[in-house]
């Protein structure tokens, strides 16, 4: 659910990288760039106890090992491959038009 300022709360989470098979901050930019132009969404590194509407995890390969638990959000969009920023950058745009009603 967007905060008060109307904007979509998006908070990064970076594996530890231990066996990272392409370059991860490349593909959060990827979809930084596609979303920001909108002005509809923030992003941030993900920090324990604030609540985001998306989580948006880079992980280094398909294994996507990381705890999640730490952190409060609605949804999570997982990032495992080079590539994968455009498909998350769309995953979080039908996320964002989803009715709040629908996040629980």
């Amino acid at each position: 659910m967007p905060d008060g300022d109307g904007k979509f709360r998006i908070g990064i989470k970076y594996c530890g990288g231990c066996r990272a098979h392409y370059e991860r901050a490349a593909e959060t930019a990827r979809v930084t760039e596609a979303l920001c132009p909108s002005g509809r969404y923030d992003f941030e590194l993900a920090q324990p106890g604030i609540p985001y509407d998306v989580l948006l995890v880079a992980t280094g390969c398909a294994t996507a090992c990381p705890s999640l638990s730490p952190y409060t959000y609605g949804r999570a969009v997982t990032i495992t491959a080079a590539g994968g920023g455009a498909a998350a950058a769309e995953e979080i745009r039908k996320i964002a038009e989803t009715p709040a009603e629908l996040f629980g």
